[in-house]
C-alpha cells in the first residue's frame, strides 16, 4: 500500500462546478516538445487551482497514521483511499495546505479486491454549532471520460517529499496505462503518504484516487472514476445498497512504454532539446562499471555527486560520448562542497562539444515546469515536471544525512558528559572514543550536559575534524575525530514504498526543485534541462521514487567559483563519506549492503531489506563482489554469518569470505525467495592482523542466475574454544 493514513469528510453530493482550464490532445504528435509545452501551461493552471482542495489526513490514537484526501464538495466531503482507515474508532483531523485543521467524521469506506476508497466529512469544531466552510473542492469528471494515454497528475502529500510541515501538496504528471472496472494504471509515480490523494485529468477533475504502487516509479495504481461514480452514494449514505464488489474486478497487467511518459518515440522526438547539451553530461565510471554521470562545467572540468564518487570509484574515469565516438580519461578530485555534495573533478582533454554551453535558465521554475533529464549521448532519457513552486529539505528532517559523530552519553559526576555508548562503524569508534570515556570539550568549548553535543555540531560537515576533550583512566586526552556519514545499521531511512536504489545524501542541498523524473542511481550527477534545452539545474540526487533533487544552476554556478584546490582537505573530505568498521563488544563486526563497495559491472543497488535497508542484488557474474573495510585492534577467531536471500533452485553458489590474508568458504543457501533475508553461518576466519583490513566477499563460480540478494554479514568473536555452535546469535 502507498501509505497507512486516514482520513474525514461528510455527507451531501453536490460536486462543486469549478471553472476547468484549456483541455489538452492525449495524443503524442510528431513535435513532441510542441505537445508538452501545451500540457506544462495547463498544468500550471490545473496545480493554482486544485492543491488548495488536496490535504493531509491523519488519524490520532493507536496506530497513528497520515494519508492525503481531496475536497469534492465545498461542504467538506473529503474523498480518499479506503486502506488508511485503520479504525472505526480513530480520531481523524483534516489539514489543508493553509494550516487550517478541523476534525473529520468518518461516513463510509470500502477496501476490497481492487476497490479502496473513503468517504469523511468535515465537522465543527467542539463547542461550535455552524459548519466550516465552504472550502475549496474539485469535480469528479463524468463517468467514462478518461482512457488509455491521457495525461494525468497525482496530487498528494508523498511523505518523502513532505516529511513534516504539510504546506502544499506535490504535483507529478504522468499518464493513463490502462483502465479496468475499478483498476487505473498510471505512470505517475506515487509513494507513502499519497495514499487518498486525487488523480487529475487536465481540466482539473478527479479521475482517481491513489491506492498502491509497485516497485519501478511507472507503476502505480488508483481507484478509477468509474468505480467512484458507483459507490459514492453507498460511502455517502450506508443505507443505500452498495454495488457488488467482483462486478469491480478489474486487471491491468503490464504495459509496454507506447502511450506512457516512458514513450521512446517521445523522448526521441524530445532529442533536439537534450541534443543541445551532447557531450556536456559523461559519464563517470569505476573501470568498467558505471557509477553516476557527471556534467562538464569548464574545459577539462566536471562535477559529480561526491558521496557516490567518495564511496563508489577508485580507479575513477569519465567517459564522453557523441556521434558514436567515445573519449576515456582518468579523473582526480580537487575539490568539494559539502552542502551541495558535489565534487570538482580534473578531466584533461574534456571539453563540451557544442563551442559554448548549454544556455542557463534565468526565470522562476514553479510547479507544473517541465524538466527533461538528458543522457549521455545527447538523447532525452526522461521526462518530469517540478512538484511544488519552492522546496528545501533541511537535514534536521533528514538525520542521516547530517555529519555523524557516534556516541550517547548522560551528565557525569565532576562536569562534561559521560559516553556510555560509542556506535560502531562510526566516526568516533573509528577515532578510538570508548564508552566510559568523559567528554568535556569541543573545540575548545566546554559540554555541560547531552545536549551540547548536536548544538556543537550543527554547522559541521562531512570531513571536519572535530577535537574532543577526553578523561579516561585519569589522564587527560586530546582526539581529533572527522566528522564522517551515520553507518546503515544506525539510519533512520527516508519513508517510502520503492525496492530502487536511493541516494546515501538526499537533502540538505538549500533551495532545490523536486521533479518526478524516472531515472536511476546513475542519473546523478548530470544535468535538467527546460523545454528549451537551458540548464535548469544539476541533479544531486534520488530522494525516493516519486523525485529527483535538482539543485538550480545558479548555486552550482556560485558554489564551483568558491572552490579552492585544497588536495589535504578534498582528501579528508571525501574519506569521511566512507565508512570503516569497527568491533562492538555486544554484536562484533557489523559490514552493512550501505557501506560496501561494489567491484563488478552487473551487481545492483536495491532495497529490499528490513525496513527499507540497502541490498545488492542482480549479482549474475562470477567476477562480481563486495568489499568493506575493517578496522582490528585484536587478532581472533571469527564466526562469518551471511543475511542474504536466494530461492532455493537459484541457490548453491560457493563464495569466499576473505579479512585480510585469511578465509572462510562457504556456499549461498535457499530461502523462499529474492526478498526472504536469512542468516546462515559461512564458516570461520582466523585473523592474525590488525588494523585496517580488507574484508571481501566473492562467488567462486559462475551463479545460475544471480549469487543472491545481499544484506550484511556478521563477524562474531570466538572467545577461547568457543565453537560455531555455541557463539552468540543475533
Amino acid at each position: 500500500m502507498v501509505s497507512l493514513a486516514i482520513a474525514a469528510t461528510g455527507s451531501t453530493t453536490t460536486i462543486a462546478a469549478t471553472p476547468a482550464p484549456r483541455p489538452v490532445a492525449n495524443t503524442v504528435p510528431e513535435d513532441a516538445a510542441r505537445e508538452l509545452r501545451r500540457v506544462e501551461a495547463t498544468v500550471r493552471d490545473v496545480i493554482d487551482q486544485v492543491t488548495p482542495a488536496v490535504v493531509r489526513i491523519t488519524s490520532r490514537g493507536r496506530g497513528s497514521a497520515t494519508a492525503s484526501g481531496v475536497v469534492i464538495d465545498p461542504s467538506g466531503l473529503v474523498l480518499t483511499a479506503g486502506h488508511v482507515v485503520t479504525s472505526r474508532r480513530s480520531r481523524y483531523v483534516v489539514e489543508w495546505p493553509t494550516g487550517e485543521i478541523h476534525s473529520a467524521e468518518l461516513l463510509g469506506s470500502v477496501f476490497e479486491g481492487d476497490l479502496d476508497l473513503a468517504l469523511f466529512r468535515v465537522t465543527p469544531a467542539e463547542g461550535v454549532d455552524s459548519m466550516p466552510g465552504p472550502w475549496p473542492a474539485v469535480p469528479l469528471a463524468p463517468e467514462g471520460s478518461l482512457e488509455r494515454g491521457d495525461w494525468v497528475l497525482a496530487v498528494g502529500h508523498a511523505a518523502a517529499i513532505s516529511p513534516t510541515a504539510v504546506g502544499e501538496p506535490a504535483s507529478r504528471l504522468g499518464r493513463v496505462l490502462a483502465v479496468d472496472r475499478a483498476s487505473l494504471a498510471i505512470d505517475s509515480p506515487i509513494d507513502a503518504g499519497d495514499s487518498g490523494g486525487p488523480i487529475l485529468d487536465l481540466q482539473g477533475r478527479v479521475v482517481g484516487i491513489a491506492s498502491r504502487c509497485g516497485g519501478p516509479a511507472w507503476q502505480n495504481l488508483a481507484t478509477s472514476l468509474d468505480a467512484i461514480h458507483a459507490w459514492l452514494p453507498h460511502l455517502e449514505d450506508g443505507s443505500i445498497e452498495s454495488p457488488s464488489v467482483d462486478d469491480w474486478s478489474g486487471r491491468v497487467g503490464r504495459r509496454s512504454p507506447a502511450g506512457s511518459k516512458r514513450d521512446p518515440r517521445m523522448l526521441a522526438e524530445l532529442a533536439t532539446i537534450a541534443g543541445s547539451t551532447a557531450g556536456e553530461v559523461v559519464e563517470l565510471r569505476d573501470d568498467d562499471r558505471l557509477v553516476a554521470h557527471a556534467t562538464v562545467v569548464a574545459p577539462d572540468r566536471v562535477v559529480t555527486k561526491a558521496s557516490l564518487f567518495a564511496r563508489h570509484t577508485r580507479g575513477p574515469i569519465v567517459v564522453q560520448r557523441h556521434d558514436g565516438d567515445r573519449t576515456s580519461v582518468p579523473v582526480a578530485p580537487i575539490g568539494v562542497d559539502p552542502e551541495l555534495d558535489l565534487v570538482l573533478l580534473d578531466a584533461p582533454g574534456v571539453r563540451a562539444v557544442a563551442s559554448e554551453h548549454s544556455a542557463i535558465r534565468t526565470e522562476p521554475v514553479d510547479a507544473g515546469t517541465v524538466v527533461i533529464v538528458p543522457g549521455d549521448s545527447g538523447d532525452a532519457a526522461a521526462v518530469g515536471i517540478v512538484a511544488r513552486d519552492e522546496d528545501e529539505l533541511p537535514r534536521s528532517e533528514t538525520p542521516d544525512d547530517r555529519p555523524f559523530l557516534g556516541v550517547a552519553s548522560r551528565p557525569a559526576p565532576g562536569g562534561g558528559v559521560l559516553l556510555t555508548t560509542v556506535v560502531a562503524n562510526s566516526s568516533a569508534a573509528r577515532a578510538g572514543l570508548r564508552a566510559g570515556d568523559r567528554l568535556t570539550s569541543i573545540d575548545g568549548q566546554r559540554i555541560a550536559r547531552p545536549a551540547d553535543l548536536p548544538d556543537r555540531l550543527a554547522d559541521r560537515d562531512f570531513g571536519d575534524v572535530v577535537r574532543l576533550e577526553i578523561a579516561r583512566a585519569g589522564e587527560s586526552l586530546e582526539i581529533a575525530v572527522p566528522l564522517g556519514v551515520r553507518p546503515d545499521r544506525s539510519r533512520e531511512r527516508v519513508p517510502g514504498n520503492t525496492s530502487s536504489g536511493t541516494s546515501r545524501l538526499s537533502s540538505g542541498f538549500g533551495p532545490v526543485h523536486l521533479v518526478d523524473a524516472d531515472r536511476p542511481l546513475h542519473a546523478v550527477g548530470g544535468l535538467a534541462l527546460d523545454l528549451d534545452g537551458r540548464r535548469l539545474g544539476w541533479i544531486a540526487a534520488v530522494r525516493a521514487r516519486t523525485s529527483l533533487v535538482v539543485v538550480p544552476w545558479s548555486r552550482v554556478a556560485d558554489a564551483i567559483a568558491r572552490l579552492e584546490p585544497d588536495p589535504d582537505r578534498t582528501e579528508l573530505q571525501l574519506c569521511s563519506y566512507r565508512v570503516v568498521a569497527t568491533e562492538s563488544p555486544e554484536s562484533g563486526i557489523g559490514l552493512d549492503a550501505e557501506d560496501a563497495f561494489p567491484d563488478g559491472r552487473t551487481i545492483r543497488r536495491e532495497r529490499l531489506g528490513r525496513d527499507g535497508r540497502t541490498t545488492w542484488g542482480d549479482w549474475s557474474s562470477a567476477d562480481d563482489a563486495l568489499e568493506w573495510q575493517v578496522k582490528l585492534d585484536e587478532p581472533g577467531r571469527f564466526l562469518v554469518r551471511v543475511r542474504t536471500a536466494c530461492p532455493t533452485r537459484h541457490a548453491g553458489t560457493p563464495v569466499r569470505f576473505r579479512l585480510g590474508e585469511a578465509s572462510t568458504d562457504g556456499r549461498i543457501e535457499g530461502t523462499d525467495g529474492w526478498s526472504d533475508f536469512q542468516w546462515r553461518d559461512l564458516g570461520v576466519v582466523e585473523v592474525d592482523d590488525t588494523g585496517v583490513l580488507t574484508a571481501r566477499l566473492e562467488p567462486r563460480a559462475r551463479p545460475r542466475r544471480a549469487v543472491c540478494n545481499f544484506e550484511s554479514i556478521q563477524l562474531v568473536r570466538l572467545k577461547g574454544d568457543a565453537t560455531p555452535q555455541n557463539a552468540a546469535r543475533d
